[in-house]
């Protein structure tokens, strides 16, 4: 038996599983949670998101080698995901230069220049070009966080600026600082269609080109494995490392068996609605990231998703608490379901808008509720009400990425844990996009995904499509 290992760096969990492509299962599998978080309570007030990168690594490095050192067999490739909008610098020794400053940053919509925030300034930068950034810029994205660096005097000299799984894969080859073009994409300034930095604007925002991370062709490899980390997982040293990916994209490769058929609904943290082009199809408000096979994905990308239930599962611990003293069940979360599934999918009359934290295109919108009467102000309502929201947003992102040219897809495909675990959250998307919800046959797609990254580096699958069609059929 031969393995592939797949290391998914999540901002709740890290996650690496071991997949036999031979056999096409999982034969290995361990996790730990993401505690690495630093941000002060006064810096969580001003919008910050900072981790402690270095901890994050080890914490990476122990869940893999827990894993390696159960396998039966050897390992032939080691593949890297995690959050792709997010960013550290490491130090030319390979070591953190910074905190890993996370996706759910706002310290880039403060004020830059009078009247215009960072993001702002991006934006009136980019309009000026012609650039196909796949995205538009947004607070915690790489390019607005650098600059925000550079304006304030933290960007040190001879800094790389990289994404965390990018900085693991360091971490396991002590190589360059490396990146592909899934990651590249999610710093607001890359051309997806050109396939490289657009070096204008990163000119235009005051940057040096040197702080940004070389770009390498997905599924390919970017090193092998050190001896020094070799020996601390027990692994052979010269054990092939693909370069990273984005985390959107291995989950796709993980979840999707055909490519052409499929639209993905993801949920975690947030949410992502994702569907594979050949060509690019520009939607507002949208990005247009690419995808592993050179091609491309339309991805509809929102903020809110698994962390608008915990958003409900808190509103309801506090009432228990503050009004009857009472702490909330382990199992709040199955209870929360169990009442919803009581509820017709409308919920009587109330909808629910699960924006809590607005959306990528707009941080300042906020949830809606309407619709209440005396009849359905109920905790299973509002349950169900926001499950339907949930489905009903993906649904509208979907029929977005339809009305501007994409073609109709025949599959609705649900991953993450918080679609594979709710069953109506499963029926809500079912009913709002109006075809049956199928969820993967592995969990950890993500993880999957990147495992998959590197079985196509060292050539047992001619691409990524390949790859996910034998193991999902």
């Amino acid at each position: 038996m031969a393995a592939h290992l797949g290391i998914d760096i999540g901002t709740t969990t890290i996650t690496c599983v071991a997949f036999d492509t031979s056999r096409r299962q999982l034969v290995g599998l361990a996790s730990a949670a993401n505690d690495t978080e630093t941000t002060s309570p006064s810096d969580r007030q001003r919008g910050r998101s900072e981790w402690d990168l270095d901890a994050m690594l080890d914490r990476a490095l122990g869940v893999v080698s827990e894993v390696a050192g159960a396998l039966a067999g050897p390992v032939d490739g080691i593949g890297v995901t995690g959050q792709m909008h997010g960013m550290a610098l490491v130090s030319p020794d390979g070591r953190a230069a910074s905190p890993f400053i996370g996706w759910q940053d706002q310290r880039c919509l403060n004020e830059y220049t009078p009247g215009r925030t960072y993001v702002d300034h991006i934006a009136a930068a980019a309009a000026g070009m012609v650039v196909s950034l796949g995205c538009t810029p947004a607070t915690g994205y790489m390019g607005a966080t650098l600059l925000w660096l550079r304006a304030n005097g933290a960007l040190p000299a001879g800094a790389r600026a990289c994404f965390a799984a990018d900085s693991f894969v360091r971490r396991l080859t002590a190589g360059p600082t490396v990146t592909d073009p899934t990651n590249a994409a999610s710093a607001g300034m890359f051309d997806v269609i050109r396939g490289g930095w657009h070096s204008d604007l990163v000119s235009a925002l005051g940057l040096d080109g040197g702080v940004l991370p070389e770009v390498l062709s997905s599924c390919s490899q970017a090193g092998a494995l050190c001896p020094d980390v070799a020996h601390t997982m027990e692994l052979p040293s010269g054990t092939p490392v693909a370069v990273a990916c984005g985390d959107n994209q291995a989950s796709f490769a993980g979840s999707v068996a055909d490519a052409a058929s499929a639209v993905l609904v993801n949920v975690g943290t947030g949410g992502q609605v994702s569907a594979h082009t050949g060509r690019p199809v520009t939607v507002p408000g949208m990005d247009l990231r690419p995808y592993l096979d050179g091609c491309w994905l339309v991805v509809g990308a929102g903020l809110c998703g698994g962390a608008s239930l915990a958003i409900l599962r808190d509103f309801f611990i506090d009432v228990g608490q503050s009004l009857f003293g009472v702490a909330a069940p382990k199992d709040i979360y199955d209870r929360l379901t169990m009442l919803a599934a009581d509820v017709p999918y409308d919920a009587e009359g109330l909808r629910l808008r699960p924006t809590f934290r607005g959306s990528r295109a707009a941080p300042e919108l906020r949830a809606e509720l309407t619709g209440l009467s005396d009849r359905n102000f109920t905790a299973r309502h509002l349950t169900r009400a926001l499950l339907t929201g949930l489905g009903t947003e993906f649904r509208s992102q979907y029929d977005d990425m339809v009305g501007a040219g994409l073609s109709s897809r025949q599959q609705l495909v649900g991953s993450g844990n918080a679609v594979r675990l709710n069953p109506v959250l499963r029926s809500s998307l079912s009913t709002a996009f109006s075809m049956p919800c199928h969820t993967p046959p592995m969990a950890e797609e993500a993880a999957l995904g990147a495992a998959l990254t590197s079985a196509v580096a060292v050539g047992e699958y001619a691409s990524i499509l390949a790859a996910s069609a034998d193991t999902l059929s």
